[in-house]
């Protein structure tokens, strides 16, 4: 994927560089669409004579898009170990958008949401019947 986000900003006559790149590539997953979105507004406001740093694409893509409560849980739920330490770090960084009372509650909002699903799995196999429609939670092996 850091191959192709170079490519891209080669056909806009402007250089990447390759950490840039991985950046950008570890920040937006493999969604090319919304790659090229992000990347055309950065080009936006770039000097063309100017390599793209880390710097940035983190002042024009931003970090906080994708680290936030919600995508924590969802990684939670598919047990994606790597992506939530690397959210939970980015949140310990900036405590001040991330407060921990906050966070901890909506955790615990999920934790609870969980395990009254997983309660209602277990009434549900007995009784043959699926309540399953009143909850909306990430996917998650209970």
């Amino acid at each position: 994927m850091p191959k192709w986000v170079v490519n891209y900003t080669q056909l806009h006559q402007i250089n990447i560089e390759n950490e840039a790149a991985l950046m950008v590539a570890e920040l937006l997953g493999n969604d090319l669409n919304k790659i090229a979105n992000e990347m055309d507004k950065v080009f936006i406001g770039h000097d063309k004579s100017k390599k793209l740093t880390r710097a940035d694409i983190q002042e024009s893509i931003g970090l906080s898009k994708e680290y936030n409560v919600f995508e924590l849980q969802k990684f939670i739920g598919m047990r994606d170990f790597v992506s939530c330490i690397r959210i939970v770090n980015y949140m310990g960084d900036n405590p001040k958008n991330n407060p921990l009372p906050m966070l901890l509650a909506s955790l615990y909002s999920y934790r609870k949401g969980l395990y009254r699903f997983g309660k209602h799995e277990i009434w549900r196999c007995r009784h043959d019947e699926s309540p399953r429609s009143e909850f909306t939670l990430f996917p998650a092996r209970i």
